[in-house]
């Protein structure tokens, strides 16, 4: 059975039942996502047309006539970002925190290194021009990304010359910008991208090899800012979730982590789109 409009509204009710303030909004009605997008430039061309969003208790998705026109689709992803909000719901600052760590910490750093040297704060200008003209040059990616680079260490070279030792908050912050493996960022996507496949199942019978590997490809590549770049890993990871949803131990789990998958099923199945 076809998955409708009226199945996809049903499906937002449903959040709205633990979630009451949930909304679906449009990134082209707003002007906060637009900022984002632009900043994301040199890393993530993408982010207004090709990306939904969540930011508690709203999903953002690219335009309202692409949503309704692939009712299916974004029920699908829905599910992957109910999954998210339920988390958020749940631990609010430690989901927000940790999903952003290491480079949550860079504020923090920031801020101590404003307190320690603020006489030198004109060291950052470098680094902060940079970032605001970088997503300028983003149809020359590895221009931004070089541009981004010398401000930076424009930045890190004055604060090193004034600042002696107390530039160290400073280097830490910009250390903390780096890609580096985020460990709770891919804990909190792989709960996602399991409803991903998930769903494949339920709905189309089965995973392909070719979704498994893109997924495994949002993980490693510069979508996440390369959260896991351990590709063998991840797919362990999936490989074991798949042969719970198979086997049907998933639906059998009391774990209220695997609240949402179960959920996720029990509606497909009220609304007739599988069988029980």
């Amino acid at each position: 059975m076809a998955f409708t409009l009226d199945d996809l509204h049903a499906q937002e009710d449903e959040i709205r039942k633990w979630c009451p303030d949930f909304e679906v909004r449009y990134k082209t009605d707003s002007w906060t996502q637009k900022v984002v997008a632009y900043f994301l430039r040199p890393f993530n061309p993408t982010y207004l047309t090709g990306f939904t969003s969540t930011f508690y208790p709203y999903v953002y998705v690219a335009t309202k006539e692409g949503y309704e026109a692939n009712p299916m689709g974004y029920g699908r992803v829905l599910s992957h970002e109910g999954v998210h909000l339920k988390d958020t719901k749940e631990h609010p600052f430690w989901f927000r925190f940790s999903y952003m760590f290491p480079q949550s910490l860079m504020p923090l750093l920031l801020v101590l290194y404003m307190a320690l040297d603020w006489k030198h704060m004109w060291s950052v200008v470098p680094a902060v021009a940079v970032l605001l003209l970088a997503p300028l040059l983003s149809k020359w990616r590895w221009a931004s990304l070089l541009l981004l680079g010398l401000g930076v260490a424009a930045s890190g070279f004055l604060a090193a010359w004034f600042g002696r030792v107390l530039c160290i908050p400073f280097f830490a912050s910009l250390v903390c910008l780096a890609p580096w493996p985020a460990y709770w960022r891919m804990r909190w996507e792989l709960r996602g991208y399991c409803m991903n496949l998930a769903n494949a199942i339920w709905i189309d019978g089965d995973v392909s090899s070719d979704f498994i590997a893109h997924c495994v490809g949002r993980f490693t590549g510069p979508d996440y800012f390369f959260m896991w770049p351990f590709a063998s890993s991840m797919e362990t990871k999936f490989a074991t979730f798949i042969v719970r949803v198979k086997d049907g131990s998933l639906l059998k789990s009391s774990d209220p982590a695997d609240q949402p998958y179960n959920a996720r099923h029990d509606f497909l199945v009220k609304r007739g789109v599988i069988g029980s």
